[in-house]
């Protein structure tokens, strides 16, 4: 339960910046990447935010589990706005 709070933390304590990092990899990564690409590297961006805040450390596979889903509804919701689906 202590894990699942601390990811529910982290998560809300940086949504905004979650979401400025998939704007900036949409942007920076070229059309046809593919998304386990641009994953990959969003994942080492929250694994350097963990090892910067070592309080989250004990809870860094919960975080990386509820982001998966997260970061693919607001990729799926942006390129949505954006009239990418398909």
């Amino acid at each position: 339960m202590q894990n699942f709070l601390l990811a529910i933390q982290f998560i809300g304590a940086l949504l905004s910046a979650i979401k400025e990092m998939i704007s900036t990899l949409d942007a920076a990564v070229p059309d046809g990447t593919p998304g386990q690409a641009k994953l990959d590297v969003f994942k080492a961006w929250v694994d350097a935010a963990i090892a910067a805040e070592q309080k989250y450390a004990p809870a860094a596979q919960t975080i990386w589990t509820m982001l998966v889903p997260l970061v693919t509804a607001i990729v799926a919701a942006r390129k949505a706005q954006a009239g990418k689906v398909g």
